[in-house]
Formats: structure tokens, C-alpha cells, sequence
């Protein structure tokens, strides 16, 4: 088995975090972990939530989560992502580790 290992080539913008935790109206604290369906290629990520607000960007759709992670885009290479992404586009993860 081989070992396949990735670089990190891009990151957030400095203070980017904070300046969307702004528009929350319930934090999570600590961040819940979950996997969120992203719109940016349709595909699901595993991330953390960091709290949920009505509408953060004038979308006037309902609920949405402040999903952050690290997803890989191509073969070897992640990028770090902050978004919102709609509550029935979310789901918690186990925070139980199996046995063996």
C-alpha cells in the first residue's frame, strides 16, 4: 500500500473566520463536526459547524450552517473553505470511534 500524502494551497484569509462568526445567531462552541453538502462542486466534505444563522448573506432561504474544513480539489491538493451551506444540506457526524 502506498502512501499518498497532499499540500495545502490555500488557506483562509486572515480574519475571514471571525468576520462571518459575526452573522451568527447560534454559535456551536465547541464546533460540532459534520459532513456538508458543498455547492461549490456539489459534493460532500467533512468540516466543522460553527453556528447557524437566518439568511447571513441577504439570501432569504431559510437556515444556513458556517461549515469550515479542508477539502482535496484534485489529486494531492486541499484547499481550506468557509461557506454556508443550507441546514438540509448538513448532517452531524459520529463523534464515536469504532471499535477494533
Amino acid at each position: 500500500m502506498g502512501y499518498t500524502s497532499s499540500m495545502l494551497v490555500e488557506r483562509l484569509r486572515e480574519g475571514q473566520l471571525n468576520f462571518e462568526l459575526e452573522k451568527v445567531d447560534e454559535p456551536r462552541e465547541p464546533p460540532v463536526p459534520v459532513t456538508a453538502r458543498l455547492l461549490l462542486d456539489s459534493a460532500e466534505h467533512d468540516g466543522l459547524l460553527y453556528g447557524w444563522a437566518v439568511d447571513p448573506n441577504g439570501a432569504d432561504d431559510g437556515w444556513r450552517g458556517l461549515v469550515g474544513g479542508v477539502r482535496e480539489y484534485a489529486p494531492g491538493f486541499e484547499a481550506e473553505f468557509l461557506m454556508w451551506v443550507r441546514a438540509e444540506d448538513i448532517r452531524q457526524r459520529s463523534t464515536c470511534t469504532p471499535p477494533g
